[in-house]
């Protein structure tokens, strides 16, 4: 479907965007009704509800991890534009810890 590969290049683009630390550009793609969670105890953990609460996150995240690149393995989108979810598979890795930071994931979101 021609909308899911629009979603998917902007999905992957805002994942570059986090990775060179230009928050206002991955900020474009979300929602104002963003639910955006890290699970786990640690420094990048909790759970944020708005774009700024998101901005300081990303933030917190170039500070604790100003290294960390989360490389895009798969990303998959359902349904229409007016309400379309997708989900995306990655792998967090820190270039210096390679070998030993490698750490698959999922992202979801919803709109």
């Amino acid at each position: 479907m021609f909308y899911s590969s629009i979603v998917e290049n902007r999905i992957r683009q805002t994942f570059d965007h986090v990775n060179h630390h230009r928050w206002d550009e991955a900020l474009e793609a979300v929602a104002p009704h963003v639910h955006h969670r890290v699970s786990g105890v640690h420094a990048l953990s909790g759970e944020r509800h708005d774009k700024e609460a998101m901005r300081r996150w990303f933030e917190r995240f170039g500070r604790v991890q100003p290294n960390l690149q989360i490389k895009v393995n798969k990303v998959w989108v359902m349904g229409w534009p007016w309400h379309s979810q997708s989900a995306c598979a990655s792998r967090a890795i820190e270039p210096a810890f390679a070998a030993r930071c490698d750490n698959p994931r999922i992202f979801q979101a919803a709109a």
